[in-house]
């Protein structure tokens, strides 16, 4: 998803009938082609960590989570085209019994479809 300034979020969200989390790593720059951006931050200045059992229990835990790493894309994102590149982000969770551990999010991704955001 491409905020209105351009700045890119990449969007995990399970379906609703089999859990329905959420993550959401936001960046604070816009993309540049092949360059790492980064994703940091406390709260949902870095990530969005949404935790649910369908449309029962859910909990968004973002404020007890931090977040540091990088995406890389390919090529600039543009809204209505498909984005590929690379992942390498580590958020961290205190006093969240569902994540005990730090969560890695690593690897590459292509073919994601780039929506317009608010």
């Amino acid at each position: 998803m491409l905020a209105g300034d351009g700045t890119p979020t990449v969007q995990f969200e399970q379906p609703m009938d089999v859990g329905y989390n959420q993550i959401w790593l936001s960046t604070q720059e816009k993309a540049k082609k092949g360059k790492p951006i980064k994703v940091h931050g406390f709260g949902m200045t870095g990530a969005f960590v949404q935790l649910a059992d369908g449309t029962a229990n859910v909990k968004n835990v973002s404020n007890d989570c931090s977040s540091d790493g990088t995406i890389t894309f390919k090529d600039v994102p543009t809204v209505g085209r498909k984005a590929s590149g690379s992942i390498d982000v580590t958020i961290t969770c205190s006093h969240v019994a569902a994540l005990p551990a730090p969560l890695v999010v690593k690897g590459d991704f292509d073919g994601i479809a780039v929506k317009k955001g608010d």
